[in-house]
This record gives C-alpha cells, structure tokens and sequence, in this order.
C-alpha cells in the first residue's frame, strides 16, 4: 500500500507499477527498478513510503531503495550485502532497520544445501550500510520464514516442502531466535543493556490522534515507531512495515500522533516499540489502528417547539449509538456552554434556571474519543408574568355630574415585573370601551356623558401581555 492509496508493485520483474483500485481499476507502469529480476529476493517497507530491495535472482548481492511518496517511484542504489543471497527474508526491526538472513549463495532455484548463507546482516536506512552480525546454526532457505517478536527479537524458523528440497533431506522443523546488537550494551561485555519500559499505552487509537504512552525513561526515548506484524511467504513479508511517529516528551510520558492515513498505517493490530538514546528498544505494546466509525446522538426529549416558563427545569434526554464500539459519555450544551454530560444510557441531564430564547444541544463521545454532535432542539422559555395593578383614582365613588358635562377618568397602573403598555377605560360592563391611555399618569375625559347611573371600569395591560381590570366605580349624571 503506497502512501496515495495505490497498491504498489515492486517485483520481482525489473518493472514497476501501481493500481489504482477505483472504480473498476487502472494499472499504471513506471520505469524500471534494476536490470535484475529479483526472483525469491525481499522487500521490506522500512519507512513511510520506502522501500528496501535487496538479492534474488542468481543470489544477487545488490540492494536498491523505493521511494513512492511521490507520484513517481524513485530508485537509488544503497551498499549491497556482504554476501549474494537467494530464498533470503528481510525483516524490520524495531529501531526501523532491516535484517537479513538464510538464503543461498549459488543461485540455486529452490535450495542448495552446500551454499547456505548463515551469516545474518543488519542495513542502516540512516547509513546504507550493512553490517555482518551472528550466524544461524542451520540454513533457512526455501519456506523459511522470519519474524520480529514482540521483545525486539527475531524468530527465524522452517525450510522445505518441495521435490528438490525432499531429495536432498531439507525439512527443517526448528526455530532459532536471533537477539540483535541493540539489545546488548555497547561496551563489548555481551550483557543485555537496560530497556526501556512501557508502562501503559492504549490498545486502541484512531487515525490523527493523539495519544499518551507512560514511561518512566521519558526524557531518554529517540523513537516512537509501529511496525506491523508479519506474514511472510516465498521470501516476501507482505505485512510488516516500520512506521516512525512524532511525539512529545514530559516527566513520565509521551504524546505521540497516530499517522493521518489508512494508506499510511492499513487498519490492524500493531507492535508499538519506544527506542532510547543508545538506540535500545522496549518490548512492544500491542496498539490496534483502526478508522472509528462516528457515534449517532438524538435528542428525544423536550420535543422541538416546546414550550416552558421561566424560570424552567428542562429534562434533556437523548439517545447515542456507536456502530463499531460503545458510547462512553454524552454532553449537553446550551450553545456552545457545556451544561452537563452522562455516562450511562438513557443519557439524560436536567437543566434548571432556563432563561427565555435558549436551546439545547447534545454532543455523543464514542470509546474511541470520535465525537458527534445532534441537530439543536429550539424550546420556548417565557418568563412568568405577574399581572399588573388596575384602578380607578377619580372620580370618587358615587360622585354626580351635571347633565352632558364632562367627567375626567383618572387610573393608576402598576406592573411588578414588567411595564404598563396602556391603560384603557370603559363603561357598563366593560363591553363599552370610552377610550385609552399609554402614559402615566392614565387619563380620559369622558365627554357629554347622558345622564343616569353609570359603572366605570379601567383595563391595565402589561408587555408580558397579561390584563387586569380594576373594580367598578359608581357615578351618576343628573337629567337635564
């Protein structure tokens, strides 16, 4: 998997190619890698993109490196391997290097028992260089398979199932386990050196996201790196690949960022190693990459429209799902002010003290840190409105007028919490409006009133839009 999604082909012919695999698919051919056709030689994906090349053929001893960050592949030559090798693997170490071993001198097609190359070597991806390290004490050649363990070793194991290799007695039903020199101190006395240690690390991370690694040796770690496990076959590890990450350091832990791309880090568990300053690595942590599927969050209650009065308790619930794990919390927001969260379904959260004009929104975090937030849920708050005050000041209760005079009606209002708009006045049973007034103090003056008994009444209303009507005051209006 190249790093723009392609799937990338890099041998054994000398001519390179990717394909693309949308829509029905389309290969695309570069120019070639070597003049070798590198028949049982290995690949290894040591870095974001990159590639080490090396034998095959007639046990070449050539090696070559594939960069397909771009969108053309380049190829250099780096050192070749002190010996020609054939039916060989390589593996990825945990520090980013490559490993070699098995494998035949000769050329031979399958196996040749008298031409085995037992000596290991190591390629430096900072250098180019190969180093002649430990020979195995059997010969790994067609079917044999290696493997990097967990603790930074390599197990190297098998050998046979095929005519030739039955003819001449090559079924190898052992393992041997090879213990690079970066597990040893440097000073030539073959004792192990210190480790560092990784104390926890989480088994799950997402694409892009940060996470925290506690170490104790904190301030000493010079790599962060993935490397995926393997699975090899006919000298070709299809699976591991080296996948170096930034971090940060504090007192006792590292912040590292998980590559942004499937493309980068397919999906799947993997070996994460920590590497100090004298190059030694911790034993692996086994960290799942995996694209996380966003939560669904609703809210199911208030409805949307709902009304309340203030000052309101608003019961919020909500509902959260998780297709590819579990919901670890939902938060409530009015806006963006956090109001709340639960973590236990039925996700609900009470929200008291809910002025006028608010909503409320919920956001679900899945176990994974992915987060969605649900559409808004618009409520209507109204105030509670006290009513206003309503009377009548003048005239006086049972106070006579002169026939068609005319009679001033004048009314307090009142309004506790809020503001008198009009103050409107009538007569009888309050079905006869006379006339209004909007300003303090309230006034009407009744003109040509007829003459008999009459009942006034005032209505005073308030901008919360509530209405009070003052008692009756009785007057008179004597015939002419």
């Amino acid at each position: 998997m190249a790093p723009d999604g392609r799937a990338f082909y890099s041998g054994p012919d000398q001519t390179m190619r990717s394909l693309n695999t949308d829509g029905s698919g389309a290969w695309q051919s570069f120019g070639q890698r070597d003049a070798i056709n590198r028949s049982y030689g290995s690949h290894a994906l040591y870095d974001v993109g990159k590639i080490l090349v090396a034998g095959g053929a007639g046990s070449s001893s050539d090696a070559r490196v594939i960069d397909i960050n771009g969108a053309t592949p380049q190829v250099a030559a780096t050192a070749p391997m002190a010996t020609g090798r054939r039916q060989h693997n390589l593996t990825v170490l945990a520090d980013g290097s490559v490993l070699a071993n098995g494998g035949n001198s000769s050329g031979a097609s399958l196996v040749d028992l008298n031409n085995g190359v037992y000596a290991a070597e190591r390629w430096n991806p900072a250098t180019g260089a190969w180093t002649t390290l430990a020979p195995e004490a059997v010969t790994r050649q067609y079917h044999s398979t290696s493997l990097l363990l967990p603790d930074g070793r390599v197990v190297s194991s098998g050998g046979g199932i095929c005519g030739t290799c039955d003819a001449v007695g090559y079924l190898a039903k052992n393992a041997q386990v090879f213990t690079p020199p970066y597990l040893f101190k440097r000073d030539g006395s073959g004792e192990l050196a210190p480790r560092p240690m990784i104390a926890d690390a989480p088994a799950i991370t997402t694409y892009s996201a940060p996470f925290q690694i506690a170490t104790s040796q904190a301030a000493l770690i010079s790599k962060v790196g993935l490397i995926r496990f393997g699975a090899v076959t006919h000298s070709v590890n299809m699976e591991q690949r080296y996948v170096p990450l930034s971090f940060t350091a504090s007192a006792d832990s590292l912040t590292a960022t998980a590559p942004a791309s499937a493309n980068v880090v397919p999906p799947g568990v993997y070996m994460l190693f920590v590497v100090d300053a004298e190059g030694v690595p911790s034993v692996a942590r086994m960290v799942t990459l995996t694209g996380n599927s966003a939560p669904s969050v609703n809210i199911t209650a208030p409805a949307s429209g709902a009304s309340f009065t203030a000052p309101a308790t608003i019961g919020i619930v909500a509902s959260a799902f998780d297709p590819d794990g579990t919901v670890a919390k939902v938060e409530f927001f009015s806006g963006l002010t956090l109001l709340g969260g639960d973590t236990t379904a039925p996700f609900s959260y009470d929200w008291t003290g809910v002025a006028a004009g608010t909503y409320s929104l919920a956001r679900a975090t899945d176990d994974l840190g992915t987060q969605t937030t649900s559409a808004a849920t618009a409520v209507t708050v109204s105030r509670a409105n006290a009513p206003p005050t309503a009377a009548i000041s003048a005239p006086a209760e049972g106070a006579t007028f002169a026939w068609h005079s005319a009679v001033n009606i004048a009314a307090t209002a009142t309004d506790s919490d809020g503001t008198i708009v009009r103050v409107e006045f009538f007569r009888g049973d309050g079905a006869t409006k006379l006339g209004e007034d909007t300003t303090a103090p309230y006034s009407y003056r009744w003109k040509n009133a007829p003459s008999g008994s009459h009942v006034l009444r005032v209505k005073a209303h308030d901008n919360g839009g509530a209405v009070t009507t003052s008692g009756p005051r009785s007057i008179t209006v004597r015939p002419k």
